[in-house]
């Protein structure tokens, strides 16, 4: 289950700022931009999500349909092709947004603590 990066960015990072250097205005003007920045985010992923279920569905329906006799094979391998790449453009994206996640944090001067295993 995916949290929406207003969820996941936002409270941490807004965190950080109001405990680093800098007037009310700028945590301020910092606070809307990672709004702006969140809400983008998160309607992009909304959107990757949405192209990945239905290009599931579809890879379903075709697969149905040829086992039934209705399409050839390849109309399957395409369908689950279109799949793939729904899936790849969603992980994609979840990993530009971490890694984008760690750029921010470190920008407004880290804040975490290393955790120890054992």
């Amino acid at each position: 289950m995916r949290l929406p990066i207003s969820q996941q960015l936002t409270p941490r990072a807004l965190a950080m700022a109001a405990e680093g250097p800098g007037t009310p205005v700028m945590q301020e003007q910092l606070a809307a931009i990672l709004q702006g920045l969140s809400s983008t985010l998160d309607a992009k992923i909304a959107e990757l999500q949405a192209a990945r279920a239905a290009a599931d569905r579809a890879a379903r329906i075709s697969l149905a349909r040829q086992r039934e006799g209705q399409i050839d094979f390849l109309t399957v391998l395409d369908a689950q092709r279109t799949l793939a790449a729904a899936e790849a453009d969603l992980a994609l994206a979840d990993r530009s947004v971490a890694f984008a996640q760690v750029d921010l944090f470190r920008a407004l001067g880290g804040g975490w603590q290393p955790q120890t295993v054992g």
